[in-house]
């Protein structure tokens, strides 16, 4: 159980502090610690900063430590803005013999057989035969056509009166994805945690994997990607699963159209990945790749700046990439919010149509069949506006651990 921690603390020179059993890895010249058990946060920082906090657990004060450092190395060395990193990142049990923090229990998922069956999921065996069943999906997919045939009447709408079992499949299949971005973690070793967030005006689901900080970048490219390799090995069970009962003239009846719609749906799941400016699962990619930590974090500042017509004050921020990144983070906003805001204003018009006797079916040219109720439709809209609200509060509140940040001596 984890007891609330105060938003500031009042440092003196007498003043003891002692952090959580911190992990380390060695990154270039810096060196990332933090630890799994009290939510799962992590700091970077330099030998100096290490040397710091194993004085200050040793009983050392504050005053004493930088004293020590300061003689050592022959210059003069506040830990203050150490400390107060810490404390953001919740990496501080004591204070002045006062309990700040007591270890988070972990998940009863983490400590099941989950952990053991992960790593049969993501080796390399296991990555041979998804390649494999992809590969049989496509050759069934080139060679009889017709399996993918009616992908095409989801887009013309005429499926619409299936929305309801869409949706729900959606939602499946995003918690499948996530799951899968969880196994993959646990293959690991590093803990995760699935929950609602936003993206916009969007609600997601996100897998919280901070732990990924302190492993190899080969290693956080597995968890990254392990999400759209779900979403690639369910429709390619399922186009073999298509191709089979084709062969041998089964008759699925409504099956088929569940069929159609998980393969749309695992589909749009890869595509929607591809728009990185919403942070997603190749936004991660794209980051760690280009080697700049905290990307989207650093390109709301530079927004945020360039919206007070001021420059970015850090360095960092100034980086062509970064500033690269925000502007079509920017761009891609505004169409998105455009397109979202022409939809709702359609929605509202066509109630506002139908409340006023107006034959609204003969505007929209759909057939009586296929033509959702409108006032159904704004309700949904209310409806997941309220989710909406709830998921930013919910998100809000458990965002407590800071971005991975530097120490400067």
């Amino acid at each position: 159980m984890r007891e609330k921690q105060k938003n500031t603390i009042e440092l003196r020179k007498d003043s003891r502090i002692k952090s959580v059993p911190l992990m380390k890895y060695k990154k270039g010249e810096n060196i990332i610690i933090g630890t799994y058990d009290y939510n799962s946060s992590f700091v970077k920082t330099s030998d100096l900063g290490v040397e710091a906090i194993e004085l200050l657990n040793k009983g050392h004060c504050v005053g004493n430590v930088q004293q020590i450092m300061s003689e050592k190395y022959c210059k003069e060395i506040s830990i203050k803005s150490l400390i107060l990193t810490l404390h953001d990142a919740n990496l501080i049990s004591a204070f002045d013999d006062t309990q700040l923090y007591l270890p988070k229990k972990r998940s009863p998922l983490a400590k099941s057989a989950l952990p053991k069956i992960s790593r049969y999921l993501f080796s390399k065996t296991a990555y041979v035969l998804y390649a494999g069943i992809c590969c049989l999906a496509i050759f069934c997919a080139m060679y009889r056509p017709i399996l993918l045939s009616n992908l095409g009447e989801y887009l013309k709408g005429h499926y619409i009166q299936y929305a309801i079992l869409a949706i729900f499949i959606g939602w499946l299949l995003t918690l499948k994805h996530e799951f899968f971005h969880y196994l993959a973690a646990l293959s690991l070793g590093v803990p995760a945690h699935i929950r609602l967030g936003t993206r916009y005006f969007l609600v997601v689901m996100e897998t919280d994997v901070s732990g990924l900080y302190m492993t190899e970048k080969f290693k956080r490219y597995k968890v990254y990607l392990a999400g759209m390799i779900s979403d690639l090995l369910t429709i390619g069970c399922l186009i073999c699963i298509k191709a089979f009962l084709f062969l041998n003239n089964i008759q699925t009846g409504q099956a088929a159209i569940f069929i159609d719609i998980v393969i749309a749906f695992s589909l749009f799941g890869i595509l929607f990945q591809f728009n990185i400016f919403l942070k997603t699962d190749l936004y991660f990619v794209l980051a760690d790749f280009i080697n700049i930590e905290n990307l989207y974090t650093k390109s709301d500042m530079v927004i945020k700046s360039f919206l007070r017509f001021k420059a970015p004050k850090e360095r960092e921020q100034m980086s062509k990439a970064v500033i690269l990144f925000s502007v079509f983070r920017f761009l891609n906003y505004v169409i998105l919010t455009t397109i979202f805001v022409l939809g709702v204003a359609g929605m509202i018009l066509l109630f506002i149509l139908q409340i006023m006797g107006v034959n609204v079916r003969n505007i929209t040219n759909i057939s009586s069949e296929n033509m959702p109720n409108v006032s159904y439709s704004l309700v949904s809209t209310i409806f997941y506006f309220t989710i909406f609200i709830i998921a930013k509060m919910h998100h809000k509140r458990m965002k407590q651990r800071k971005p991975i940040v530097k120490i400067l001596f």
